[in-house]
C-alpha cells in the first residue's frame, strides 16, 4: 500500500528517506549474501547438530533475502513515482525483518539436535544487532525504536524459549546472567541507535532544505535572466539616424534587472522624443514598472500632444498601478532637427545637462514637477526649450553617474560630473558617455554599482569640422 505525498517539502524528505531505506536493504541482501553462504558451508562440513542446522540456516536466509528483495524492489517502485510507504506498512515491514531470527532458533531448535543454549549466542543474535543497527536507515525514530524493541523483545521470548525447551542432555555452558545482559545490550543499542536516527535525520533533513533552497535560487535565476533580456530587448537597438546629430545612450543596471530605461520614438521626419526614467529602487520589481511606463510613454506619444500632456497622461496611469512608497522619476526631450530646438520637460527627474560647446561651464537644468507616480497634480512648469547650436548638446542621465560613492562613502557628485562633460564637449556622444563612466569608477575605485546607471547623448554635430574624437 502506498499513499501520495502532497507536501512538495515532504516529497523532497520522503524521497531522501526512500533512498536511505534503499541502502539499507542493499546491506541487508549483503548480509544475507553472508548467511546464505554461512548455511552452504555447514551443510558441506557439518558440525554440531549435524547438516539439518546448515539446511535451516539456508532456508531463513533465503527466505529473508526474498523478502528484503522484495521490499527493495517496492521502495524503487515508490521512489520512481515519487510516493511513500504508509505508516502501516514502515511498521509492518520492520515487523516481519525482526522476526526472522525468532524463527530459525525455533526452527534449529526443533530440527537438530544441537545444544539450545548455543542458539542464544549463534549468528541470530548478531543479526538483530545489524537490525537495530541498520535502523538508523529508516531516518524515523520511532521506526528504530520499534525494531529495537521488537528485536529485543524477540531476543528475550527466545531465551525464555531456550530454558523452557531444555532437556538433562543439554547443560547451559555460559552463566544464565550472559543471556540477560546480551539482552540489555539490545536494549541499549536501541536507545543508541533512536538517539544517533534524530541526529541522522536532522542532517539530512538541512540537506534536503538546501537543496531545495538551492533549486528555488536556480529557478529564481533563470527568471531573474529571462526578465533581464525580455528588459534589455526592450531598450532600442539602434540610435536614430538624424541629419546632423549624434545620439548614443548607455543603460547598465545595478542588478540582473534595473529600474531605469531610456527610449525614443520618431514623431515625423524632422520631430523626435527622447525619454528617460528611473524607478526607485532596482531588481525585478522596479523592472515590471519600467516595462509599464515605456508602453504607457508609446501608447500616449502622438505627434500632436504636447510633451507636458503626455507626462500628465502617463502620471494618471502610474499612479493608479504603483503602491505607496514608489515613484518614477521621468525626463522627456522633444528634439527639432529642423528648428534645432530641444524642449526638455521633467517630472521630478534631474539634473538634465547642456553642454555648449562654445561655453565655459555645463548648464544644470531641473525638473519642472514632482516625480510620477505620487499624486495626481504634478504641479509641472512650463517645458524649458534649448536652442541647439553646432557642437552643443544635451546629457540626461539617472542619479546612478554622481550618487555613486567611493569606499569611504564619498559620493562623484554633480561638479565633478559636469567637469568631465565640460572636458568631453569635443568628443563623440558614445565617447562622452563613456569618459564619465571612466572617471566615476577610477573616482569610486569599486565594481558594484549602488544604483542603476542610465544615460542619454543628444549632440548636433559641429559644422565643417574634423573628425569626431574617440575614446
Amino acid at each position: 500500500m502506498v499513499t501520495s505525498i502532497d507536501d512538495p517539502h515532504f516529497e523532497s524528505f520522503a524521497h531522501a528517506k526512500l533512498q536511505s531505506e534503499r541502502v539499507r536493504l542493499l546491506c541487508m541482501l549483503g548480509f544475507m549474501t553472508l548467511f546464505l553462504t554461512v548455511g552452504v558451508y555447514r551443510i558441506i562440513q557439518p558440525a554440531d547438530g549435524g547438516p539439518m542446522v546448515g539446511w535451516v540456516l539456508l532456508g531463513a536466509a533465503i527466505a529473508c533475502f526474498l523478502y528484503e528483495w522484495l521490499m527493495l524492489q517496492k521502495v524503487r517502485r515508490c521512489i520512481a513515482i515519487s510516493t511513500d510507504l504508509s505508516d502501516t506498512a514502515w511498521r509492518l515491514h520492520v515487523t516481519i525483518e525482526c522476526c526472522f531470527p525468532l524463527i530459525a532458533i525455533i526452527g534449529v531448535r526443533y530440527a537438530a539436535p544441537i545444544n539450545p543454549f548455543t542458539l542464544l549466542v549463534s549468528p541470530a543474535y548478531p543479526f538483530i544487532m545489524i537490525l537495530v543497527s541498520t535502523a538508523v536507515l529508516h531516518l524515523d525514530r520511532k521506526l528504530t525504536l520499534l525494531t529495537g524493541i521488537i528485536g529485543t523483545l524477540n531476543y528475550t521470548l527466545a531465551i525464555a524459549f531456550v530454558f523452557a525447551t531444555r532437556d538433562v542432555a543439554h547443560t547451559n555452558p555460559h552463566p544464565t546472567a550472559m543471556y540477560v545482559t546480551l539482552a540489555i545490550v539490545l536494549a541499549m543499542a536501541t536507545v543508541a541507535s533512536a538517539f544517533v536516527t534524530d541526529r541522522v535525520r536532522n542532517y539530512v533533513d538541512l540537506a534536503v532544505r538546501e537543496l531545495e533552497l538551492r533549486r528555488q535560487k536556480d529557478r529564481l535565476d533563470r527568471d531573474i535572466a529571462m526578465a533581464r533580456e525580455i528588459q534589455q530587448g526592450l531598450l532600442p537597438n539602434e540610435t536614430p539616424q538624424l541629419a546632423g546629430y549624434d545620439i548614443a545612450a548607455h543603460s547598465e543596471p545595478a542588478d540582473q534587472t534595473g529600474g531605469d530605461y531610456y527610449d525614443w520614438q520618431v514623431i515625423d521626419e524632422h520631430r523626435i522624443v527622447i525619454s528617460l526614467a528611473d524607478v526607485t529602487g532596482h531588481g525585478i520589481g522596479p523592472a515590471l514598472v519600467t516595462a509599464a511606463c515605456r508602453a504607457y510613454v508609446r501608447a500616449t506619444l502622438t505627434g500632436d500632444i504636447a510633451p507636458s500632456n503626455v507626462i500628465t497622461r502617463v502620471n494618471e496611469l502610474l499612479h493608479d498601478d504603483l503602491p505607496a512608497g514608489r515613484f518614477v522619476t521621468f525626463a522627456l526631450i522633444e528634439l527639432n532637427t529642423r528648428t534645432h530646438t530641444a524642449r526638455l520637460m521633467a517630472a521630478g527627474h534631474g539634473p538634465t545637462f547642456f553642454i555648449q560647446h562654445n561655453g565655459d561651464e555645463v548648464q544644470t537644468l531641473l525638473p519642472q514637477g514632482m516625480p510620477m507616480g505620487i499624486d495626481l497634480n504634478l504641479g509641472l512648469d512650463e517645458p524649458i526649450e534649448i536652442a541647439m547650436q553646432p557642437g552643443d548638446a544635451m546629457v540626461m542621465l539617472t542619479d546612478g553617474f554622481f550618487e555613486w560613492s567611493d569606499l569611504n562613502g564619498k559620493q562623484f557628485g554633480i561638479d565633478r560630473l559636469r567637469q568631465v562633460m565640460h572636458n568631453s564637449r569635443e568628443h563623440a556622444a558614445d565617447a562622452i558617455i563613456a569618459k564619465m563612466d571612466q572617471a566615476i569608477r577610477r573616482f569610486t575605485n569599486r565594481p558594484d554599482q549602488d544604483d542603476d546607471m542610465t544615460a542619454v547623448v543628444i549632440r548636433r554635430l559641429p559644422t565643417n569640422a574634423a573628425p569626431e574624437l574617440q575614446t
